[in-house]
């Protein structure tokens, strides 16, 4: 694993690292296990990949090296996996079940999977945990069925069962695994030869994994309804969608064929157009190449039963359903690209067998060579992933022109410490270059109202932030990016009116409703020392109701319950204590302790 050793060094970047496990805290608090069962975040139920989050922090805190350390366990130990799986597949594809170059053409199929410039992406991005224990749960369970019905009869049950339990971990690690029943009628046909027994018995033996696959396709369909708002058909239609998954089929292969200029950001274009050439002429090329494939299953059922694999793997995410704006992801490859590594592996053992000791030994140079060229491209690719700005940079030099990546590095530079003017000149030139390519798009518009509201440029934000509010009016982040903008001039009372609007659009708003917690906070003690106690009441109950970790409001709130009784007032006490009761007779009893 020394090629993704540099990963070590990384920290968390701004590409969901922070939001999912610097500002998440479900999967670090007490009930972390029911926590993990019913999240939703960003679309995904993956909660084996929460729980081993969860040990990371148990064993390093927040240390990212301590985070980085599992995942390059995690895919060392898939490696391995993929290494024994490979042994058993090309012994059965091969004529002699026991040739030693089985062990050779496994080795370097597991090694060319692992060294991959592909692989970096799962390996360095934390946040991707759930492709790298997706892909053991998976490889655990074709192992299973591969001993199960290494006889070429029935399924054991034993080993169905231990193959039923290893796919129900994929799918509590990624949704993708409910492909796995496709999988296994792939390798039915070839190499385990079992399609004579029927296609029909052969699906019936897989009902128990068909019926746990469908019930992974329900719960990913409803955590991406819950939390992620997959892009309709109306925005990209049924052609749009083909070119999508011919151009993701394609890419998939060049990118292991030639695997240069890779990025963490492919971005989707505001228009996709089967006759445009950038998707149109991967569609050809794609289709051509399976029905050549299909021509020549006879003479090579390996080349079609592998890309078929790959096609299956990559479907749920090939642009058939869009949940991102992106065109394809290079950690989509990490299970899509087992079928061409195997392949790699078998081409080795075919080149070398019943081949001289001088053809053996060529071939043998070739392959060291080409893993140490792959080891050297993943190294560099996984520098890239020590910062957000180094990411970014890398995004933004591959595809200049790409929005998000432009948007994504303004918000690296507005974020890096001490930055100073050039660093804000910087940020503020990607943020106008985004919205001038992507005028479709409120991220650029509300990072350069954040940077400007910054840079004491008050009323410029203004204006950006009230294109926002005009464009998009149901997004919670205009009034909110407002809110900001009244509070540096001094506005309170327009700040939390506008904060109130925010979390009308969007109650689950976490920046909004801390924000306005502490401004009603502070309101509320000012309103105290000015000797407007009932005013102080109400906006400190309002401020313990949104900040209910905080003791700070509460305590305050205390105070000035007492003061109101002290004062003969206590029937506004009472009043402000049965509106918190309504809420939470929790704080309610906190806050009336005395009384």
């Amino acid at each position: 694993m020394a090629p993704f050793l540099p990963a070590l060094g990384a920290g968390f970047v701004s590409w969901d690292d922070e939001s999912m496990l610097v500002v998440q805290t479900g999967y670090r608090a007490p009930g972390a296990l029911r926590w993990a069962l019913a999240s939703t975040v960003m679309g995904h139920w993956s909660p084996l990949a929460w729980l081993s989050f969860a040990l990371d922090h148990r064993l390093g805190g927040l240390d990212p090296r301590v985070f980085h350390a599992t995942s390059l366990a995690l895919h060392g130990l898939n490696a391995a996996l993929f290494y024994l799986l490979a042994r058993r597949l090309l012994a059965a594809a091969g004529p002699e079940r026991a040739d030693p170059l089985h062990v050779v053409g496994a080795a370097l199929a597991a090694l060319v999977f692992a060294v991959h410039p592909l692989r970096v992406e799962p390996v360095a991005w934390i946040s991707d945990r759930r492709d790298l224990l997706c892909a053991t749960f998976l490889l655990l369970a074709l192992l299973a069925y591969l001993r199960g019905v290494r006889a070429g009869g029935q399924l054991a049950r034993g080993w169905g069962l231990a193959s039923l339990a290893a796919f129900a971990g994929a799918l509590g690690s990624k949704g993708i695994a409910a492909v796995l029943p496709l999988l296994f009628l792939v390798l039915d046909w070839y190499p385990l030869g079992r399609a004579p027994r029927g296609w029909l018995a052969l699906v019936r033996e897989k009902i128990p994994h068909l019926a746990l696959a469908l019930a992974g396709v329900v719960v990913t369909a409803l955590a991406v309804r819950a939390d992620a708002a997959p892009l309709g058909y109306g925005e990209y239609g049924p052609l749009a969608r083909l070119a999508l998954a011919g151009h993701s089929a394609w890419m998939l292969l060049v990118r292991h064929l030639w695997p240069v200029g890779l990025s963490p950001l492919y971005e989707l274009p505001a228009e996709v157009r089967l006759s445009a050439p950038r998707f149109l002429l991967p569609l050809l090329a794609a289709a051509t190449l399976t029905v050549a494939l299909v021509r020549l299953r006879r003479r090579w059922p390996a080349g079609l039963a592998t890309w078929l694999a790959s096609l299956i793997v990559l479907a749920p995410v090939s642009g058939i359903v869009l949940a991102g704006r992106h065109v394809g992801a290079d950690r989509y490859a990490y299970l899509a690209g087992l079928g061409l590594a195997l392949l790699a592996g078998g081409g080795g053992v075919h080149l070398v067998a019943r081949r001289s000791l001088l053809a053996r030994r060529i071939a043998g140079a070739a392959a060291a060579l080409l893993l140490v060229g792959l080891g050297v491209l993943s190294w560099q690719q996984t520098l890239h992933w020590r910062d957000s700005e180094r990411l970014w940079r890398r995004a933004v030099a591959v595809e200049p022109d790409c929005a998000s990546c432009l948007n994504n590095l303004g918000r690296a530079l507005m974020r890096a410490d001490g930055r100073r003017p050039r660093e804000e000149a910087e940020a503020e030139a990607r943020f106008r270059r985004a919205l001038t390519l992507r005028p479709d798009q409120p991220g650029p518009y509300l990072n350069l109202g954040a940077l400007l509201v910054g840079l004491g440029r008050l009323d410029a934000a203004e204006a950006v932030l009230r294109e926002v509010v005009g464009r998009w009016p149901a997004l919670a982040d205009g009034p909110a990016g407002l809110a900001a903008v009244s509070g540096a001039r001094g506005d309170e009372a327009a700040a939390a009116a506008l904060l109130r609007r925010a979390l009308a659009l969007d109650p689950g708003f976490t920046g909004a409703r801390i924000e306005l917690g502490r401004l009603l906070n502070n309101r509320g003690v000012a309103a105290a020392e000015a000797g407007r106690l009932r005013e102080s009441a109400a906006l400190l109950r309002e401020s313990v109701g949104l900040l209910r970790a905080d003791p700070e409001p509460l305590r305050n709130l205390r105070q000035v319950l007492r003061a109101l009784r002290a004062a003969g007032d206590e029937t506004a006490a009472q009043r402000e204590l049965e509106a918190l009761r309504a809420l939470d007779p929790a704080l309610a009893e906190a806050a009336g302790k005395g009384f």
